[in-house]
Parts: C-alpha cells; structure tokens; sequence
C-alpha cells in the first residue's frame, strides 16, 4: 500500500506506441507482418472514490504509420490503410 493517495483531477498525457502482428491470409495462403509506431496526446479526467477505485475517462487525437512486410503472397491480399493516419483515441 502506498503512503500518498492517487491523483486525482484533470490531465494531458501525451504517448507513444509500437504494434507488431503477424498476418495470414488462408485464401491465397498469404503471410507477412505489420509494424506500427504512432503517438499523441490525450485529455482525461480521474476520479478516486472511497481511495480505492478509480474512475478515468479520456479523449484525444492520435497519428499512427505502419509497415507490411510480406513473406509470402503478394500484399495485394492486406489492407493495411486502416493503421495508418490520424484519429481519435478515447476510453474509461
């Protein structure tokens, strides 16, 4: 248990993020991988209630940029556009 409470209020976080996936695709027995990388910054507000839970909510724009390395098939099988680009990240 921690001596200070948690915090507690509004925030901006920025982040950074790295995805990694194997794909296959059993039609044309395709293979390949995708890479990610992207980053942004959200807005969030935390409540802390009874100092045990903890209610989060947060929203904010995000850019990510992939890459398809294909091992077999052609890359004609992927779509891949849907990782790359900007967008709204949000959650609780």
């Amino acid at each position: 248990m921690s001596d200070t409470s948690a915090p507690e209020g509004v925030y901006i976080a920025p982040f950074v993020h790295y995805q990694n996936f194997s794909l296959t695709e059993s039609i044309s027995n395709g293979k390949g991988t995708l890479s990610g990388f992207g980053g942004g910054l959200t807005l969030g507000k935390q409540w802390v209630f009874k100092e045990k839970i903890v209610l989060d909510i947060l929203i904010g724009p995000n850019y990510s940029s992939g890459s398809l390395k294909v091992t077999s098939g052609n890359s004609v099988d992927f779509q891949t556009g849907v990782f790359d680009g900007f967008g709204i990240i949000a959650g609780f």
